[in-house]
C-alpha cells in the first residue's frame, strides 16, 4: 500500500530530517535561518572535527517492509564553541546529514536541496534537531538550509538576528522583551513569541492553552505597533504575525474584512489600518492560545 505508507511517514521524515519538496518543485528554497532557529531544539556555534570514514544507516521511521533500504547519513563530531538554544553542558555533538538510501524515495524527496556531508574544518552555526532513531542531531527546518556558515556573506547579520530572536524567546515578557523600551526588542520578541507559542511543529498529540490576559494584552499592544513589512532581519510583518497569532478561525468568525482599495490608495495603508481596528475593537473578545503536548 503506496499511498498510505507515504502520508504515514511524512510528519515522521520531518523529526528525522528529511525535508520535502513542494510538487513545484522550482519554487523550493531553504527556510530561512532565523525561522529554524527558533523552533530548533539546538544552536550551537561550532567546528567540525572528525567525519566518520563509514555511513550510518538507519530503519525508515515507520516500520519497513522487509525489502526496505535503510537511510544513510554521513555523521560528524563538531566541537561546540558556544551555545545559543539548548545544550548546557555539551562539549560535542554528532550532527548527520542524509547521503542515500530510503525505500521508495529519492534524493529529490529526501535531500531536496542536496546538502553536502560535512567536512572537518567547517564551522559556523549548528541549527539542529535530535534525529528521531539516531543517537546524532540533523539539521533543522522545512526544509533545512543546513550550516550557517563563517563563509556565509550574510553570516554576521544572520546570528545577530538569531540571538535577539532567541534571547526574546526564552522570556517573552520580559523587561529586556515584550516590555523594553527598545521597539527593536519589542520586534524581535513579538516574532520569537508568536513561534513560540503557535509552534505547530512540536512532536506527538497537542493541546492549546490561554495566554492571560495580561500576555495576551501585550502581544496585542506591540502587534499594534507592528509594521505591515518587516524592517528588522529575522523578523515578520503585521499581517503574518496577525494571521498567526490571533489565528484564522477567531479572525474569521468576528468578522474581520478589509474596505477595497480606490485607484491610488495605499493597499498596505489599508490593510494596516483594518487590522488596527479589528484588534482594538475586538480586544476583549480575542483569545490568544499557546499550542502545548497534551498532557
Amino acid at each position: 500500500m503506496k499511498i498510505p505508507f507515504l502520508l504515514s511517514l511524512t510528519a515522521s521524515l520531518c523529526l528525522a530530517g528529511v525535508s520535502f519538496a513542494k510538487p513545484a518543485a522550482d519554487i523550493l528554497r531553504a527556510e530561512p535561518f532565523t525561522v529554524s532557529a527558533c523552533y530548533a531544539k539546538l544552536v550551537i556555534i561550532g567546528e567540525v572535527l572528525r567525519v566518520e570514514k563509514e555511513v550510518t544507516e538507519l530503519d525508515t521511521p515507520d516500520k519497513p517492509s522487509p525489502d526496505a533500504t535503510k537511510l544513510q547519513y554521513k555523521v560528524a563530531t563538531v566541537k561546540v564553541l558556544g551555545l545559543l538554544q539548548g545544550g548546557k553542558g555539551l562539549s560535542e555533538v554528532k550532527v548527520g546529514v542524509y547521503v542515500g538510501g530510503g525505500e521508495r524515495f529519492s534524493p529529490r524527496i529526501l535531500n531536496p536541496l542536496n546538502l553536502k556531508p560535512l567536512e572537518v574544518g567547517d564551522e559556523g552555526c549548528f541549527i539542529l534537531e535530535p534525529h528521531i532513531k539516531g543517537d546524532f542531531y540533523v539539521f533543522s527546518g522545512q526544509p533545512s538550509g543546513g550550516l550557517l556558515g563563517l563563509k556565509n556573506p550574510d553570516y554576521h547579520k544572520e546570528i545577530n538576528a538569531i540571538k535577539k530572536l532567541l534571547r526574546t524567546q526564552k522570556d517573552p515578557f520580559a523587561a529586556t522583551a515584550l516590555k523594553s523600551t527598545e521597539k527593536e526588542d519589542r520586534m524581535y520578541a513579538l516574532t520569537s513569541a508568536t513561534i513560540k507559542f503557535r509552534d505547530s511543529r512540536l512532536p506527538g498529540a497537542k493541546q492549546e492553552v490561554e495566554l492571560t490576559k495580561e500576555e495576551s494584552n501585550l502581544l496585542l499592544d506591540v502587534l499594534l505597533e507592528a509594521p505591515m513589512r518587516p524592517e528588522l532581519h529575522g523578523t515578520r510583518g503585521k499581517r503574518d504575525l496577525f494571521y498567526m497569532l490571533i489565528g484564522v478561525e477567531q479572525i474569521n468568525k468576528l468578522g474581520f474584512t478589509i474596505k477595497p482599495a480606490k485607484p491610488g490608495e495605499d493597499i498596505e495603508k489599508i490593510q494596516a489600518d483594518a487590522i488596527n481596528e479589528f484588534i482594538k475593537t475586538n480586544r476583549e473578545k480575542l483569545v490568544l492560545k499557546q499550542i502545548v503536548p497534551k498532557q
